[in-house]
């Protein structure tokens, strides 16, 4: 370009948001707008969820459907994993008990269960005893976010 002419990606100012809008990352935005590849009664039969049993808990499938693609950006996965890390019982339990609670809430059922056995192992709060009882969670949880993607 023209001696002076600034890079707009290297610019700081207006033309950053705009570069950062135009970028192909936006998985969330695209799902939202919907290429509509899998209905909720698909995600519901993927992630082994009961479809009819979770819409007579929410009013409707519109917001259904909006709190599901709000789970990714929920931090009630993320809490349960970094207590159990830290051996933080206590936050373990009530953090295990938070992501039971969403999971059921949302009809995510695979992943209900195993964050209930996870939440009832650090009952009291105790200690994990049985490591085991995480991978089910890791598993169920990447299962919904795999599914979400393509809601």
């Amino acid at each position: 370009g023209a001696v002076g002419q600034a890079n707009p990606r290297v610019t700081k100012g207006s033309a950053t948001p705009v570069s950062l809008r135009n970028l192909p990352l936006k998985n969330k935005s695209e799902n939202e707008k919907g290429r509509n590849d899998m209905t909720l009664q698909e995600f519901y039969a993927r992630v082994g969820g009961d479809y009819n049993a979770t819409l007579s808990r929410l009013p409707s499938e519109a917001l259904v459907k909006k709190f599901i693609l709000k789970y990714p950006g929920d931090p009630s996965f993320a809490q349960p994993k970094d207590a159990l890390a830290a051996q933080d019982w206590e936050l373990a339990f009530r953090a295990s008990h938070t992501l039971k609670g969403v999971a059921q809430n949302l009809g995510m059922d695979r992943l209900y269960k195993a964050a209930a056995a996870l939440c009832d192992a650090v009952r009291g709060p105790k200690p994990l005893e049985d490591e085991s009882l995480w991978p089910p969670v890791l598993a169920a949880h990447e299962e919904v976010l795999a599914a979400i993607r393509e809601l």
